[in-house]
């Protein structure tokens, strides 16, 4: 099961070797997106000392794992957002007739090329910060285990929100975008900045752990 998935990632990779403009076209798009989101944290924090207790470098560390978990999609299970156009194109028969599971199909049939140039300056992102914050190297093995728990949350998410195009019409995933922005938007800052019923829905509702990473 796994070999047939990291196979099919693996084809998809290499099709970007015919079409090497696409790539790097997507990965720039990346690379860019994250650039900007480098810049607002830092202007923001040019006529601010913290938000909510956190400063400069503990706001970068908790956007750049945000960054970095979500990129695991684009790299690990875009294929997803094609649930909505395989449920009405009926194109799942086809996967439901391979002795593969029919989710792991799903979720490999497509790359996204984005996810590196995300994932690059997100890496790059927590490594200023943690150097920043002064924290030290014994607790690398604590966050991989919370970017681990990251990448399964925000995959589970965007699953369970594709899942509706079974029962909503339109080939688009609506739920899945609109759950997925909104999580960027909130998660992106501290949990004590919001009211009660935010930080609830925050942690039981929409879960994600950078959200529950507070003081």
């Amino acid at each position: 099961m796994a070999a047939a998935y990291f196979r099919q990632l693996s084809a998809h990779l290499r099709s970007y070797g015919e079409y090497p403009a696409d790539f790097w076209v997507m990965m720039g798009a990346g690379l860019v997106y994250q650039v900007l989101v480098f810049a607002f944290f830092t202007l923001l924090f040019a006529n601010v000392d913290t938000i909510a207790g956190w400063d400069y470098f503990e706001m970068l560390m908790l956007v750049g794992f945000l960054s970095l978990s979500r990129s695991s999609i684009s790299l690990l299970w875009n294929g997803i957002w094609d649930t909505g156009k395989l449920v009405v194109g009926g194109n799942l028969d086809y996967q439901l007739c391979r002795p593969v599971p029919v989710l792991f199909q799903v979720a490999s049939g497509q790359f996204g090329a984005q996810g590196f140039g995300n994932a690059s300056i997100a890496i790059a992102t927590i490594a200023v910060g943690w150097i920043g914050a002064g924290i030290s190297p014994w607790g690398l093995p604590v966050a991989l285990l919370l970017l681990g728990c990251a990448v399964v949350i925000n995959v589970s998410i965007v699953t369970i929100g594709n899942a509706v195009n079974f029962w909503a019409k339109g080939r688009s995933s609506t739920v899945a975008s609109a759950v997925m922005k909104a999580q960027e938007e909130l998660v992106r800052y501290p949990l004590e900045i919001y009211p009660v019923a935010v930080r609830a829905s925050l942690t039981f509702v929409l879960p994600s752990p950078s959200s529950r990473w507070s003081r």
